[in-house]
């Protein structure tokens, strides 16, 4: 009987889905459905073959429950309710690439702007203007954070780089508890003014720490599979398959090292 399942990983903050007992091989379309009965397609699962299947879905929202749903056009699988446990911070991460980003310090509460499009038409004879409105936008807001030190400063810049939209994760607020953003401008800002004393700043002095401020327009997810994963480093290939001829011989190449 075709089933689906998960389990939770909360030191890559991901949620691995697995499909047993489909009695047809190829795509099965796997998604996620939120509490607001919201469904969105869990990327990088990997085809049905020999009745299973396997893949890490690294957008799940954090602190509530949901759910995932497997069809093949003729066959639905639901699993039980999963819950993957918030991290002590945020996180801002980029959809299809696991291996960037990571948690975040949210420095101040952001104020959300949500735009829209009107037109005012003034015809003669007519004290009261015509006015015709579309639709009520997704916010807009200025993310403001927090880093400190060089490593969690070029992490954070990386992470915006590598990517013009991102996945906010904020457990515990009402817009940003689960969003993709747009990233536009942003504004690196020195805590302190003023210069340090001396040259050797320690760890704890306020020289280290750097605040941000990044322009986000909230937009739907984007298109993409997943590449990479974060458990993958170069020793661990090398563990597994130690020698030329064991990457021979389980067909390994450089894309699939690299796709981990």
């Amino acid at each position: 009987m075709a089933a689906i399942s998960t389990t939770t990983d909360t030191t890559y903050t991901r949620v691995g889905v697995n499909l047993s007992g489909w009695t047809t091989d190829g795509t099965v379309a796997v998604s996620r459905v939120h509490e607001d009965g919201s469904r969105n397609v869990v990327r990088g699962m990997s085809a049905v073959s020999g009745g299973v299947a396997f893949g890490w879905d690294y957008e799940a929202p954090l602190s509530v429950p949901v759910t995932y749903e497997a069809w093949d056009g003729s066959t639905l699988a639901t699993s039980p309710a999963t819950t993957l446990a918030a991290p002590s911070r945020a996180r801002l991460s980029v959809p299809g690439l696991p291996s960037f980003g990571g948690p975040i310090l949210i420095a101040k509460r952001s104020e959300f702007e949500r735009a829209r499009a009107t037109s005012r038409m003034s015809p003669i004879g007519r004290s009261m203007p015509i006015v015709k409105s579309d639709v009520l936008q997704a916010p807009s807001f200025t993310l403001s954070l927090m880093t400190k030190g060089d490593a969690e400063a070029y992490s954070l810049l990386s992470t915006i780089e590598v990517a013009p939209v991102l996945l906010l994760r904020i457990p515990g607020t009402r817009v940003t508890d689960w969003c993709y953003i747009a990233t536009g401008g942003v504004k690196e800002v020195s805590v302190s003014s003023v210069l340090p004393p001396s040259i050797n700043a320690t760890a704890d002095m306020v020289e280290t720490w750097a605040a941000w401020e990044v322009e986000c327009q909230v937009v739907d997810s984007p298109v993409g599979g997943v590449f990479g994963d974060p458990t993958s480093t170069y020793q661990a290939g090398l563990d597994a398959r130690p020698t030329y001829q064991d990457r021979l011989a389980a067909n390994a190449t450089y894309i699939d090292a690299l796709r981990g």
